[in-house]
């Protein structure tokens, strides 16, 4: 049977040099390179139909096909909307049947002893703590809806936050050994953000003995760190952070990375010399974002050329080098949602089961908006449900945001980072736009 597949109108061209030509659809993603002849040949041809294709020699035809797989042409009578739309149902089946959930994020401290301005929980920072028997209910809760849901559930994935979880260690500790031996059968791995200020040798002794994984932020030299991150009454935090440090080599567990935060305080500190000292660390990871909060005075151009700068010569020293930023990127190299169901993180796609001190469910982490409580849970999740709906409209191809819509990048974006665009007002959204096209 003949098939004949017709060049869509949505996609993007970036010229690499004289010779190489780098193209994708920009709803469905799926980047290739062609060479000058191949988008020579790209330019001119409308149509393709599968009787054509066997007459061309091996090179054109593979090039063809390759065109075809990458979505630049389409199944006549198709579009990248149909395309989704199938793919987002089979998605949302998953999602209303629990399977997709694969991380239990317990909020076990909504209270933080930092005061950070660019913090982006701080509108989850309610001062409150989450007890033992909440957690608890908690974890049979979820463990209960997976095992129910899911035949293959053997791992369960805890991870502790939101705010500073280290002000409530204890209940991390007991949730911990709860778990161990309870559920025996499953097999536990948890992590923690935390800025570790608060941590103790008996903590860092836990973590190590139970491989609990350690994250903490660090935003550039004392001079610079102590500029943003700070305690409440303003005192720089950066010989407690580094401390602390000492105390995670010490039982055997060092850092393995950080996350740092740029504004324009810290700017001119976030330089060669601070990065050569993470690398002396022996980081594995260092995660850099621009304020996602508040708007800086640092230029798109800047932030592009730091960013691209900083990754090369980090990758080069086998050093990874990512943060927010990085996602649209990956979203375009990796998935293609004629093919998966995804939005612009994992929250947005419905992974994630992160519950608070009132047994209130959110989507992601750092979000102050619930969408359940544990006791409903299972009805917001199926269709015309809080949770079911907001996955939905989360969905590459579901969104319709008219400037998403008419932008490059709509599938890959996906609308960015939803908890930094809620905090930032229309300019430094703009702004923030223009960065990631940049």
């Amino acid at each position: 049977m003949i098939k004949k597949y017709v060049k869509t109108d949505n996609y993007h061209i970036v010229k690499a040099n004289d010779e190489q030509y780098i193209l994708f659809n920009t709803i469905l993603n799926h980047p290739i390179i062609l060479g000058k002849d191949a988008f020579e040949w790209f330019e001119i041809n409308e149509i393709i139909n599968t009787e054509e294709i066997e007459k061309y020699d091996l090179e054109t035809k593979e090039v063809v096909e390759e065109l075809i797989s990458s979505y630049l042409y389409l199944p006549e009578e198709a579009t990248e909307w149909n395309l989704m739309k199938s793919i987002n149902k089979e998605h949302l089946k998953e999602f209303e049947k629990a399977k997709l959930f694969d991380c239990l994020d317990l909020r076990i401290s909504e209270i933080c002893n930092f005061g950070c301005p660019h913090c982006i929980a701080s509108g989850a920072n309610v001062e409150r703590t989450m007890d033992f028997n909440t957690a608890k209910s908690c974890v049979d809760a979820y463990i209960e809806l997976k095992r129910k849901t899911d035949p293959n559930f053997k791992i369960i994935n805890v991870h502790f936050g939101n705010c500073e979880p280290l002000i409530n260690y204890e209940v991390i500790k007991d949730i911990i050994e709860y778990i161990k031996r309870k559920y025996q059968t499953l097999t536990l791995t948890s992590s923690i953000n935390t800025n570790l200020s608060l941590l103790t040798k008996e903590m860092a002794t836990f973590f190590a003995q139970n491989d609990v994984q350690v994250y903490t932020s660090l935003d550039g030299p004392q001079i610079g760190n102590d500029a943003i991150r700070m305690y409440k009454n303003g005192k720089g935090t950066y010989s407690d952070i580094i401390s602390k440090f000492e105390i995670m080599c010490e039982v055997g567990t060092p850092i393995e990375g950080i996350s740092v935060t740029i504004n324009d305080l810290n700017f001119p500190y976030i330089d060669d010399d601070f990065f050569e000292w993470c690398i002396n660390k022996k980081f594995v990871s260092v995660a850099v974002d621009f304020d996602l909060v508040n708007s800086t005075n640092i230029s798109n151009e800047e932030k592009i050329e730091f960013l691209c700068n900083t990754w090369k010569k980090m990758t080069k020293r086998g050093v990874e080098f990512y943060g927010t930023w990085i996602t649209p990127f990956l979203n375009l190299s990796n998935e293609s949602s004629a093919e998966k169901g995804f939005a612009f993180c994992r929250a947005a796609a419905g992974y994630n089961f992160s519950v608070d001190a009132q047994k209130k469910v959110y989507a992601c982490s750092y979000s102050s908006v619930p969408m359940a409580k544990v006791s409903s849970f299972e009805s917001s999740i199926r269709p015309g449900g809080k949770y079911y709906e907001y996955v939905k409209g989360h969905l590459s191809g579901n969104l319709q945001n008219e400037k998403c819509l008419k932008c490059f990048l709509y599938g890959a974006c996906a609308g960015q980072c939803e908890m930094s665009v809620q905090s930032m007002d229309a300019k430094s959204l703009d702004i923030q736009c223009d960065f990631i096209e940049g």
